[in-house]
């Protein structure tokens, strides 16, 4: 997982308008990696570079990934430690997410409010790395 990688997957979970299958399954493979088991033999693979080169594609071996961009609690799962958070429903529709520590604050929008969640959990994570 990298930083380019988080923010990315920020963008794109700003940018969708409802759930997205496969952006949970993106974002777990970003942040997540022991989720995945091969559905051949339940063989379980510890990391995506494992994954990767069992299959390009990784998407056989995804099994109870969270619903980030569905599920309001499976979003907030992805709050760090230490951070408060907040939510707004703008006038143009879209929901908006903050989480803030002492120091950093970050902020995204979406759709939903899981999507504002899940963006916004994304970003705080990428801050964080160095």
């Amino acid at each position: 997982m990298t930083r380019t990688t988080l923010l990315a997957l920020a963008s794109r979970v700003e940018a969708a308008t409802g759930a997205d299958r496969e952006l949970d399954i993106d974002i777990a493979l970003a942040t997540i990696p022991h989720l995945f088991r091969s559905e051949y033999g339940g063989v379980v693979y510890d990391n995506e570079a494992v994954c990767r080169k069992h299959d390009p594609n990784h998407r056989r071996y995804i099994y109870d990934t969270p619903r980030y961009t569905a599920s309001l609690d499976a979003a907030m799962s992805l709050v760090p430690s230490g951070y408060a958070m907040g939510f707004k429903r703008a006038p143009c529709q879209r929901s908006h997410a903050m989480l803030a520590t002492i120091g950093e604050e970050y902020n995204a929008s979406g759709a939903t409010t899981a999507l504002a969640m899940t963006a916004v959990c994304l970003r705080a994570i990428a801050g964080s790395m160095e």
